[in-house]
């Protein structure tokens, strides 16, 4: 197989079905002594004066040490040359593509020529139309050797030798690398976390401007679900629901199960809707319309299964008189609870609920049942993940051994791999670190940087405040997301047990930019199970890197 820069085709936004054609047949039909550069860009040196195409790209670049590098112009559908000296694909004029070619070749050489390579290291172009059988008499600029079709796609080593026949072969091994180098030079200073932070943001919301088309065709009907991963926007479709019947005139409850996530759609929709907590609703209406239900020494803590299943019994009458109920998270609520509420809306108002299956924590079997399809109410799925990044979304979903093969999209090529920590002792200080880091060098802004506890803060190994950032638990934090995740507390039972592994997989899910997790290494009878689970004798943080960022689907 190939060496191929970039090492998979989907990390790129090409839209020319012909490139991916040859994306895949050079890097199946070519052993790895062949690199391929795709989509290699090249601008001139700026203290040279040019007075045009100062920048230009190359589809392909393919280098071998007996054959030069070649330069490859791919264009895709049918082609015509006409009498007026131009090309065009399917009715399209296009450029010139062996000038396009030619044009990469000499900039390539021109840098071979810094290096004194350019007597050493040949530069070959070529036209390759993959789509298409060439049977006809060649135009002026092009000819067999310098045109290749779609018969070249199952033997595209044949072609690159018969073009390159006139090359020596290169046997310096430090010439090799170097010209690797002119082609490809890794480096780790190009943009900061904060400016790919941003360009990530605007993605994010640009995405989610498309749920709006969503709400409006899902309004037609009275009572429905709508299903989604983690990340697939299910709060920004309920939340532009909500205004929108709102708009219409409608009396609207939106009820979640976490209170920072009331807070912030409260702040979102005003005073347009009533925005609640299941519990917070429970306890008011109780208190409203059933106080005699309410214990005589209640207390706030005591008193929170008693409260929601008080309510279970009365939810169905809707004495609030509300038009719409907007559920999110509905799969964290109590059967008897969602049933009766959602009774109270059967033929007298609109009721739509959101849900997650792989977010009941609860459960210890592998394979969750959708707890709602027996209700058989209309079902509008999610598949595209609008937050995570892929190598985050990915992780996830690799905690929890889901299938992704078919139904998740992520949108967001932009983020960082997981960063994995394993320690013994002082936790405190290596968050600590962390945090000075992305603030002090990377210049990321303390309100972009969340630190979750996947304990109970009364358990938790770091205090409630570190470097000012609050630490809070992925409970809390349910809901909402935010750019720069720290994960806290985590343990090898957190990739073994099913309801920990589930509990994890919310966890990842709140990050939309960098992840950074820190598990606890010390001595514990999980640890010895995930050695054995995964054929490994030690942990180590490169062993769990691999083991999230797995590509299962390839």
């Amino acid at each position: 197989m190939a060496v191929m820069i970039p090492d998979s085709f989907k990390y790129y936004n090409t839209p020319s079905y012909g490139e991916k054609k040859i994306y895949e047949a050079l890097k199946n039909k070519l052993d790895d002594s062949w690199m391929v550069c795709h989509s290699w860009r090249w601008v001139k040196n700026p203290s040279v004066p040019v007075r045009k195409n100062s920048q230009g790209e190359g589809d392909f670049i393919v280098f071998h040490p007996d054959c030069g590098i070649i330069v490859i112009e791919v264009k895709g559908g049918s082609i015509e040359f006409r009498n007026n000296g131009k090309y065009y694909t399917n009715g399209n004029q296009i450029q010139n593509p062996e000038e396009q070619a030619a044009r990469t070749k000499y900039e390539i050489i021109n840098k071979l020529k810094l290096k004194k390579l350019d007597k050493i290291c040949w530069v070959y172009h070529c036209v390759w139309f993959p789509d298409i059988e060439w049977n006809i008499s060649y135009p002026p600029n092009l000819n067999e050797e310098i045109l290749l079709d779609l018969n070249a796609l199952a033997n595209p080593e044949k072609a690159f030798r018969n073009l390159s026949r006139n090359s020596s072969t290169i046997t310096n091994e430090k010439v090799k690398e170097e010209i690797k180098k002119i082609l490809h030079s890794p480096f780790k200073i190009a943009r900061n976390l904060l400016v790919r932070m941003n360009e990530t943001d605007e993605l994010y919301y640009e995405l989610t401007s498309e749920q709006e088309n969503i709400c409006r065709s899902l309004r037609e009907n009275s009572i429905f679900r709508v299903k989604g991963r983690a990340g697939t926007g299910k709060t920004f479709v309920a939340l532009h629901l909500a205004h929108l019947y709102s708009e219409s005139g409608k009396k609207v409850l939106y009820l979640c199960s976490n209170r920072g996530l009331a807070d912030f759609l409260e702040n979102q929709l005003k005073n347009e809707v009533t925005v609640s907590t299941f519990y917070r609703y429970a306890r008011d209406f109780l208190f409203t319309h059933y106080p005699t239900r309410i214990p005589i020494d209640f207390n706030e803590e005591t008193d929170f299964n008693y409260i929601i299943d008080s309510f279970s019994e009365v939810a169905d009458e809707n004495l609030d008189k509300f038009d719409v109920c907007i559920i999110d998270e509905a799969q964290d609520l109590k059967p008897e609870f969602f049933e009766n509420i959602r009774n109270a809306y059967i033929d007298k108002g609109n009721f739509i609920y959101f849900y997650d299956p792989l977010q009941i924590a609860y459960s210890r079997n592998i394979k969750i049942s959708d707890p709602f399809e027996n209700y058989h109410d209309f079902v509008f799925i999610l598949n595209r993940n609008l937050r995570n990044p892929l190598e985050i979304g990915r992780a996830a979903l690799n905690i929890i051994d889901a299938d992704y093969s078919t139904n998740s999209d992520f949108s967001l090529s932009i983020g960082e791999s997981p960063t994995v920590y394993l320690f013994k002792e002082e936790i405190e200080n290596e968050v600590k670190k962390t945090i000075n880091d992305l603030i002090i060098n990377q210049k990321v802004p303390s309100r972009s940087i969340s630190i979750l506890s996947m304990k109970g803060m009364g358990k938790s190994i770091c205090g409630p405040l570190i470097n000012e950032i609050e630490v809070t638990t992925f409970r809390k934090f349910k809901g909402l997301d935010n750019r720069f995740i720290i994960l806290i507390d985590v343990t090898y039972q957190h990739f073994i047990d099913e309801v920990y592994k589930r509990e994890l997989y919310m966890a990842i899910t709140r990050s939309r930019f960098a992840l950074y997790l820190f598990i606890d290494d010390n001595e514990h009878p999980m640890k010895k199970e995930f050695c054995n689970k995964n054929g490994i004798s030690v942990p180590t943080a490169e062993i769990i890197k691999n083991l999230l960022m797995e590509n299962r689907y390839e």
